[in-house]
């Protein structure tokens, strides 16, 4: 399965095994007591934590996997109002995608380290 998670393309598999294998290192606590509210608070942490700490692909693929099981989203868009850097301003918007179209989005030709454009993306998904 393709996840779509803020400009990153992650190609997590099933996301139920990838989660069974790796919560004890996402440290998200035990999924199965999670909620979907529960899930997205713990994502929207990883995405400020990884603005001053970076953060690697892996913990971005096992967070989506944690996102997929309790949202059945595929995309995860954390974005930041404008000018704000407190937590609570930083809002989530998960949806389900087409598969074709994130293909088409991890397949596009950038310099390496560049992330993907996502503006053809949202044009077709709305």
């Amino acid at each position: 399965m393709l996840f779509l998670f803020n400009d990153r393309v992650l190609e997590i598999g099933n996301p139920e095994v990838r989660l069974m294998a790796n919560w004890p290192e996402l440290g998200c606590g035990r999924p199965d007591l999670l909620f979907a509210r529960d899930a997205i608070d713990f994502a929207k942490a990883l995405v400020i934590d990884s603005d001053h700490f970076g953060v690697d692909e892996a913990l971005y693929a096992d967070c989506a996997a944690l996102l997929a099981v309790k949202t059945h989203a595929n995309t995860a868009f954390f974005i930041r109002a404008a000018g704000e850097d407190v937590a609570s301003k930083v809002e989530a918007r998960l949806t389900l995608i087409p598969e074709e179209h994130l293909k088409r989005v991890r397949n596009q030709r950038r310099p390496v380290g560049a992330h993907a454009s996502l503006e053809p993306l949202w044009v077709r998904a709305a």
